[in-house]
C-alpha cells in the first residue's frame, strides 16, 4: 500500500469443479484490521467456442465508504489486468 500499511487476503476454497466453477470465501485486512468478508463464485461457461467467466461476490464491507470504493476499484483493476493478460496470451492462438 502507498502508506506502508499491510494488506492481507486470506481465502478458503469450498468447491472446485474443474473447467466449470470455483467457490471460495475470503477476508481482507488492512493494517491488521479486517475490512471485508466475501463469498465469491467464479463460473466458466462455454460460449461460441470460447469461455465466458462470470464472477459473483457477496460482500460484507466493514470499513469506511472511501475504503469500500478503493476495494471495488482494486477488484476492477484486477479484472482489467486479467483481460490484458488473456488477450496477449491468446492472440497467437486465434
Amino acid at each position: 500500500m502507498p502508506d506502508g500499511a499491510e494488506l492481507t487476503f486470506r481465502a478458503d476454497y469450498f468447491d472446485i469443479l474443474a473447467e466449470r466453477r470455483i467457490i471460495y470465501g475470503f477476508e481482507m485486512s488492512l493494517g491488521g484490521t479486517r475490512i471485508s468478508a466475501s463469498l465469491a463464485t467464479i463460473e466458466l461457461l462455454p460460449e461460441a467456442g470460447r469461455t465466458r467467466m462470470r464472477f459473483t461476490e457477496q460482500l460484507a464491507f466493514l470499513g469506511t465508504a472511501e475504503a469500500m470504493a478503493a476495494r471495488i476499484a482494486g477488484t476492477e483493476t484486477g479484472f482489467d489486468r486479467l483481460v490484458e493478460i488473456l488477450t496477449r496470451e491468446t492472440a497467437s492462438v486465434h
